[in-house]
């Protein structure tokens, strides 16, 4: 079971080579939180306050989607920001929302089954709060990654232009090496061809 969970907590956070292979991990990310807390309406006893947590959710999460996809460097500090204020927005909802669901089945459950005891109401709510808040928690699992690979390809791409000119550099100086690899080549097969038409 740990060697379980080190290999799937090591896969989130491995570091990827190019762009192309960070920007569509980071999108997925961001497909499977939306894809969760919009499956947690089927469970949610206030349908309304989910919609309104999706709604605020979608807000925060497009303009990093879009920077990611199509940013520069310089766009990718913008991209951690806005997806340091959603990370920061879905663990006030993992810690809060739970007690306000408890507190919800609680008085719904009071009002259903008069004759239950407090004890079972208070275990009955306490329950189901725990549940949304391990259903939330496995939806936002992956918040913390996707804000280490949004600073792993920040990085990336402000090095890219340096590896560039470092290549454009290391090409000229073959190119020259080969240049005067050629001119001494063919002195030296000029040199040769004198002697021989001296003899």
């Amino acid at each position: 079971m740990g060697s379980a969970l080190s290999r799937f907590f090591g896969s989130m956070f491995s570091l990827r080579e190019t762009p192309t292979e960070i920007r569509p991990m980071i999108l997925w990310f961001d497909v499977h939180l939306m894809a969760s807390f919009s499956c947690l309406i089927l469970l949610d006893p206030s349908v309304q306050v989910r919609v309104y947590f999706i709604f605020y959710l979608a807000l925060l999460t497009l303009p990093a989607t879009f920077i990611v996809a199509f940013g520069n460097a310089h766009w990718m500090k913008a991209a951690f920001f806005c997806q340091l204020i959603r990370s920061l927005f879905i663990a006030f909802h993992n810690i809060t929302y739970p007690i306000l669901v408890a507190s919800w089945t609680a008085v719904e459950n009071r009002q259903a089954f008069q004759e239950a005891s407090n004890e079972e109401i208070i275990f009955s709510s306490a329950g189901y709060g725990f549940l949304i808040f391990l259903l939330s928690t496995a939806a936002s699992i992956f918040e913390p990654a996707k804000l280490y690979h949004i600073c792993h390809l920040q990085r990336m791409l402000a090095e890219a232009p340096e590896l560039a000119d470092s290549d454009v550099e290391m090409d000229d100086v073959n190119d020259d090496t080969i240049s005067e690899t050629t001119d001494v080549s063919s002195f030296v097969d000029l040199g040769l061809t004198g002697k021989m038409n001296v003899v």
